[in-house]
């Protein structure tokens, strides 16, 4: 699948979202073991792309008034045994700005970007 996804000159990246109260407030799963607060959501970009285009694919609002992110490798996520602060305190996270070009397998923990006002 990945060689598929090189050729045609394709990359996947990651954001992950933490889930409100009311979807995971003392929820379990189909094995009874409570569910993990996060969300973790794959999408696909074209090779050489920026974070702003990545941003793009999320919410172009996010993308118009980017200012930079939080990212972090996957398999430096996965050594972290998928937890957030663990990532922080290893220092494997990397904030970017919008020159950064996505890498397969990166997750973007956080977007910064100016918050429009409301009218």
């Amino acid at each position: 699948m990945k060689a598929c996804y090189r050729a045609v000159g394709i990359l996947h990246f990651y954001t992950l979202t933490t889930l409100s109260e009311d979807e995971y407030d003392g929820k379990m799963d189909s094995n009874g073991q409570k569910i993990d607060p996060y969300r973790l959501k794959c999408w696909t970009l074209k090779v050489g792309s920026s974070v702003v285009d990545a941003a793009a694919m999320v919410d172009i609002h996010i993308a118009r008034n980017f200012i930079r992110c939080d990212i972090v490798a996957f398999e430096d996520f996965h050594k972290c045994n998928g937890d957030k602060v663990k990532v922080i305190l290893e220092g494997r996270l990397k904030s970017e700005t919008k020159k950064y070009v996505v890498n397969d397998g990166d997750i973007i923990l956080d977007f910064y970007y100016h918050k429009s006002p409301e009218i």
